[in-house]
């Protein structure tokens, strides 16, 4: 099986339990998207009962090109990682 493209993110601050999660990518304006979606479908974290649908889809982050004109080289995503104590 492939694994579909990913990110891992780990996180730590003083009082805080280290926290380690993963962000996958969705957008038209990446070439091979549909594979892409094709692949997430098949990864064993997102197809897993033990998330929501809710957190399954903040997982998969939509990429869009940059509107504010800083970056000409690529698109955006935004990826939200919030600590609770």
């Amino acid at each position: 099986m492939v694994s579909p493209p990913h990110i891992h993110f780990l996180v730590s601050a003083m009082g805080y339990p280290q926290f380690v999660t993963q962000m996958y990518f969705r957008s038209e304006l990446i070439k091979e998207n549909e594979f892409l979606q094709e692949l997430n479908k098949q990864d064993l974290l997102l197809q897993s009962d033990s998330i929501s649908e809710q957190q399954r889809e903040k997982l998969v982050v939509e990429f869009t090109e940059d509107s504010t004109g800083e970056r000409l080289d690529g698109l955006v995503g935004n990826f939200d990682i919030t600590l609770t104590r």
